[in-house]
């Protein structure tokens, strides 16, 4: 999905998914290269997702890609 919002531009990324047996091969760190000029042609200039805190490989990738952490969602169970 793309959205302007405050004056800027960002395509979300509402989910990756790599098959299990493929997972670890870098196949979601080229998926995810991939998407940049896509969004960027089509008009964002900000990518976007959410990752759940425990997914800690994820984060490592995303990380690695050059993603920040823009806020937390925090929670308890009762």
């Amino acid at each position: 999905m793309i959205s302007t919002k405050w004056g800027v531009t960002t395509a979300f990324i509402y989910d990756l998914e790599i098959a299990a047996n493929f997972r670890r091969l870098g196949h979601a760190q080229v998926a995810m290269r991939l998407i940049e000029p896509v969004a960027s042609e089509l008009g964002a200039t900000k990518l976007a997702l959410h990752v759940f805190g425990f997914n800690s490989g994820a984060i490592g990738l995303y990380e690695s890609l050059g993603y920040k952490t823009t806020d937390i969602n925090m929670a308890k169970s009762l």
